[in-house]
């Protein structure tokens, strides 16, 4: 979201240890978070961990080198800043004022789903904002400005999809043969428009809906025995190299999971912080995807992927 305010900019993502149960892989798990998506943590230590450092003990300094190391692993991949983000659902708000709670939850549980999400801040929309997407979720409660409003019924009548509360107005199109027990669906032109019959209330509800609405059958990412697994998917602009960084939020890594991304690659290999060299990748080749079957990883590995 800052990144999508603020083009250019550099993140930093101020986020101290706070509580018990702070684990070395926590502080592995914070770098790989942030730097996955172009910020980078603050790195901050909890009070055991800086007396242990004080003090010499031998697993403090043990995690103080993995933080090193994996700081060092993001900043000598400087070229991955310049990759694009690959995005099949675009949320569209101010994300402030009385904005802010509806539409920067759906980003964070829009992110849960896995599903690989555009940040569109509506004041600010390039004049591509809603290319190679299928769907936008118009997430304010007010409804949009008129050329905004165009903008958006042109993508949906070009064949996308149109996810709104009822402030947006009347429905355009025709009723259509799906049916939602929250949303009415319309079609408009080659795409479809489902307006929330009540006013939304809970993100949690939106973003499960969001999935089921846009379909399973676009996901550019999807796991089996992934576990507590968040992903982030970009491309090079020439679009001949793409980085599906993976995210294991559980204390480690899964040891058998699986990955399609899609596309169209033909080769990958994988890059961990633990590891100097990138190590070649079981890959299945489909028609239009990829299945990556990964090794034993820790919080973080990098999938790199070739036309």
């Amino acid at each position: 979201l800052e990144a999508a305010r603020r083009p250019g900019a550099n993140i930093w993502v101020d986020a101290p240890p706070k509580g018990a149960g702070v684990r070395a892989s926590s502080y592995r798990a914070a770098v790989a978070d942030a730097a996955a998506y172009g910020g980078r943590w603050v790195i901050s230590l909890d009070s055991q961990l800086a007396a242990g450092l004080v003090d010499g003990k031998a697993d403090a300094l043990k995690t103080w080198r993995e933080i090193a190391v994996a700081a060092g692993f993001f900043a000598k991949r400087q070229e991955w800043a310049a990759y694009l983000p690959e995005a099949v659902v675009g949320v569209i708000s101010s994300f402030a004022g009385d904005d802010e709670f509806m539409g920067q939850e759906l980003l964070n549980l829009i992110g849960r789903t896995n599903q690989q999400y555009a940040v569109l801040v509506k004041t600010k929309l390039p004049d591509a904002a809603f290319r190679d997407l299928r769907a936008v979720i118009y997430a304010d409660a007010q409804p949009p400005e008129e050329d905004l409003r165009k903008r958006i019924l042109e993508f949906v009548s070009a064949g996308g999809l149109l996810i709104a509360g009822p402030k947006w107005g009347p429905p355009p199109g025709m009723p259509a043969k799906d049916r939602h027990p929250r949303y009415a669906i319309r079609t408009l032109g080659k795409g479809r428009v489902a307006i929330a019959n009540a006013d939304p209330d809970d993100p949690y509800v939106v973003a499960n809906d969001s999935a089921v609405l846009i379909s399973h059958r676009y996901d550019l990412l999807r796991f089996w025995n992934g576990g507590a697994v968040g992903a982030y998917l970009t491309v090079a602009p020439d679009r001949k190299r793409a980085v599906a960084h993976l995210l294991f939020y559980a204390d480690r890594g899964p040891n058998d999971a699986s990955v399609r991304i899609a596309g169209r690659y033909r080769k990958a290999r994988l890059r961990t912080p633990d590891q100097a060299e990138p190590r070649p990748l079981e890959m299945e080749i489909q028609k239009d995807a990829v299945e990556l079957h990964l090794p034993a990883v820790g919080q973080y590995a990098a999938a790199e992927l070739e036309v």
